[in-house]
C-alpha cells in the first residue's frame, strides 16, 4: 500500500524519483480513505495530499456543495477533466477539505452503524418538515405547531402555535425561523438564540391556497403557493417584492442556485428564474403528474 512507503523514499524533494504532475495522476486513482491515511505519513505527504483538484473530485461523491465561478467563452475545451475541475478551484479551501474528511467519517460511521439514534417526541400526528443550522432542529407539523429542538440533547426550547393549519415547510438559519402553512400564510420569527425567545413573528399574506415550500437568502424570503404562483419578500420588512407566474399547478418545491431559483410543480415541469430581473429562464418538463424534490434531480 502506499501509504506504507517509507517516508524517506516518498519526500517531496529535489530527490523524489515523481514529478509532483504525475503523483498528482497516480493519487487521482487512490480513493479517499487512502488519500486521509497518506496524508497522515509525513508533513511532505500532506502537502502532496492537499491538492485541491484531487479533493474537488472527491466532494462530488461526498455530497459536498462546490461553488463554481463563472466560466468565459474561451475556456478551451470543456471536456477536459482538469478544466472541469478549475472552475471550482477559487472557491475550494482548507475548510472545504477539511468539510470532505469529515462527510466521509460520517458516512463510514453510518456504514458501520456506529451512531446513537436520538427520537425527539412532541409533534401530534406526522411532521411535515425539517431544518437545522448547527445544534439546532426547526419541526413543523399537522398539529399546526413548530417547535425548536437542541439537537445534542434532544431538547425541546420553544413550542409557537401561531399557525391555523397544517405547517407543511419550515427553514432555519442563524437565528431566522421561516415557515409556510396551509393557512396561506408564511410566516417570519427572529429567534433570540441565547434565551430562545422569539423577538418578533410576522405574518405574509398574499398567497389564496396552503404555501407549500419555503427558502431564504440572507436579504429575501421566497414562498411557493398551491396557488399556482411563487412569491419574493423583502426580510426586513416583509414587503412583497415580485410575484413569478408560470406554473399551472400548485408549486411544491423550492432551491437555489446562486442567483437563480429553481421551482418544481404538479404540473410536470422545473422552472429556473433570474432573481437579478425576476425573468423566467427557461422549463424542463420533466415529470409527468408531479414533481419529486429538486435535489432528485439537479
Amino acid at each position: 500500500k502506499m501509504a506504507e512507503v517509507n517516508t524517506a523514499t516518498t519526500s517531496v524533494d529535489t530527490d523524489f524519483p515523481l514529478s509532483q504532475e504525475i503523483l498528482l495522476i497516480i493519487l487521482s486513482y487512490v480513493n479517499v480513505d487512502d488519500l486521509i491515511v497518506l496524508s497522515r505519513v509525513c508533513k511532505d505527504w500532506y502537502d502532496v495530499t492537499k491538492d485541491k483538484t484531487l479533493w474537488i473530485r472527491f466532494s462530488f461523491g461526498l455530497g459536498i456543495a462546490l461553488k463554481e465561478i463563472e466560466s468565459s467563452e474561451d475556456d478551451g475545451d470543456n471536456n477536459n477533466i482538469r478544466n472541469g475541475i478549475e472552475k471550482y478551484m477559487p472557491n475550494f479551501n482548507d475548510e472545504t477539505r477539511l468539510e470532505c474528511v469529515d462527510a466521509r467519517m460520517v458516512q463510514k460511521n453510518w456504514d458501520r452503524k456506529k451512531y446513537t439514534r436520538q427520537v425527539l417526541g412532541g409533534h401530534i400526528g406526522s411532521v411535515r418538515s425539517v431544518s437545522y443550522d448547527g445544534d439546532i432542529l426547526f419541526t413543523g407539523g399537522e398539529d399546526k405547531m413548530t417547535k425548536l429542538w437542541r439537537i445534542s440533547t434532544g431538547k425541546c426550547l420553544k413550542t409557537m402555535f401561531d399557525h391555523q393549519g397544517w405547517v407543511y415547510s419550515v427553514k432555519y438559519k442563524d437565528g431566522m425561523a421561516i415557515t409556510g402553512c396551509q393557512d396561506k400564510t408564511v410566516r417570519m420569527w427572529k429567534i433570540d438564540t441565547k434565551h430562545f425567545i422569539t423577538n418578533r413573528c410576522q405574518a405574509l399574506t398574499g398567497h389564496s391556497a396552503s404555501v407549500l415550500s419555503v427558502l431564504h437568502d440572507s436579504t429575501r424570503i421566497i414562498s411557493a403557493s398551491a396557488d399556482e404562483t411563487i412569491k419574493v419578500w423583502d426580510m426586513n420588512t416583509g414587503h412583497l417584492l415580485f410575484t413569478l407566474v408560470g406554473h399551472t399547478k400548485a408549486v411544491n418545491t423550492l432551491d437555489l442556485m446562486g442567483d437563480f431559483l429553481i421551482s418544481g410543480s404538479a404540473d410536470g415541469t422545473v422552472k429556473a428564474w433570474d432573481l437579478r430581473t425576476y425573468d423566467w429562464v427557461g422549463t424542463i418538463p420533466a415529470h409527468k403528474d408531479s414533481y419529486v424534490p429538486l435535489q432528485n434531480i439537479m
